[in-house]
């Protein structure tokens, strides 16, 4: 079965210097499975990933500028102001606009916070919630809109969040030099999932922190050293 995945970064996982060569698997898991570990119940593998662009897409792009608005379908939105003008010329704009309209991603180092210092992220409306976090506005969010410049040198974002935020005074005002927080992104597809142990993990309503450590966990697998994962050694 065929199927993608959503991370908050891929910077170990594409290939960018000719190190990753081959097909790699990934091992998808729970927080703390311990010794209850069992396939299709907490941990599955998928396989045949190529380390290439076409399977792997993702990048780290600069926040110039965070403000809020009326969300898309509900009361309220974070509105995230984006400049990639070094990811169009580094690559291109056509891997810029790889980020799409309804995909997660991670906003971070943003450095304000609302006034009860608590911002829930929310999908289609307040009960349903994606990350909760008290880590500033850095959380998880959904891209519920997305716009591009027609060179996709800057972009904005609106996520949702729940309605009873205070968002009195929350703006952020930065620059590439000195940006207001910067998002992280990545998507696996093409993959070959094992379907006769399909895993189903939450990946909402969780506490956030920088770490990640509620929310699932991916490795690399099935190349490498000795198939774990790791660079093999170079003489």
């Amino acid at each position: 079965m065929m199927i993608a995945m959503y991370v908050d970064h891929v910077a170990n996982f594409r290939d960018i210097d000719g190190l990753l060569d081959d097909d790699f698997g990934l091992y998808v898991y729970g927080v703390g499975i311990g010794t209850t570990a069992q396939a299709g119940v907490n941990w599955e593998f998928w396989n045949d990933i190529d380390p290439l662009e076409t399977d792997v897409k993702g990048y780290i792009g600069l926040v110039t500028g965070i403000t809020t608005s009326v969300g898309i379908g509900t009361d309220l939105g974070l509105v995230i102001q984006l400049d990639t003008n070094n990811l169009v010329n580094a690559e291109n704009s056509s891997f810029v606009q790889d980020f799409k309209e309804g995909y997660p991603f991670k906003l971070y180092d943003t450095g304000i916070s609302p006034v009860a210092g608590v911002i829930t992220s929310t999908d289609t409306h307040d009960s349903d919630v994606i990350g909760i976090s008290t880590y500033e506005v850095d959380n998880i969010y959904y891209a519920s809109a997305l716009s591009w410049d027609g060179s996709a040198r800057t972009g904005v974002i609106t996520c949702n969040i729940h309605s009873g935020t205070d968002v009195s005074g929350l703006v952020g005002i930065g620059s590439t030099l000195h940006p207001a927080g910067r998002i992280t992104w990545g998507r696996f597809s093409s993959a070959i999932r094992d379907v006769n142990y399909p895993l189903g993990l939450t990946a909402k309503g969780l506490d956030y922190n920088p770490d990640l450590d509620k929310w699932p966990i991916v490795r690399r697998t099935n190349i490498g050293l000795r198939n774990t994962g790791a660079l093999g050694k170079k003489l």
